[in-house]
């Protein structure tokens, strides 16, 4: 019956290594995910400051005050996409 000892122990220290390393993996997420949400929330509050002193055409302050965050984050990708643009060969392609 001695031999079903060491086993167990084995297992309850694989149990043990695993749950430290699953709340560890677990903290770096939490800590990750709250360090993103902060950086987006000042990112998009600074975006929404820029519309709303000089809105884009169409609109008005109120309807960039109003925005949702992500409507916000679209807006401004696509106003300025140009900025975004990796294409090293213009508008036209490239050609053979």
């Amino acid at each position: 019956m001695n031999y079903m000892s060491k086993p167990n122990l084995r297992l309850i220290i694989f149990v043990l290594l695993l749950h430290l390393n699953l709340h560890s993996f677990l903290h770096l997420c939490y800590t990750t995910y709250k360090m993103e949400v902060l950086f987006m929330s000042k990112h998009v509050e600074e975006l929404r400051a820029k519309y709303i002193a000089n809105p884009p055409e169409g609109m008005t302050s109120d309807d960039v005050r109003n925005m949702p965050d992500d409507a916000l984050l679209d807006m401004d990708y696509f106003l300025n996409e140009d900025e975004f643009d990796d294409d090293e060969f213009g508008e036209e392609g490239f050609y053979l």
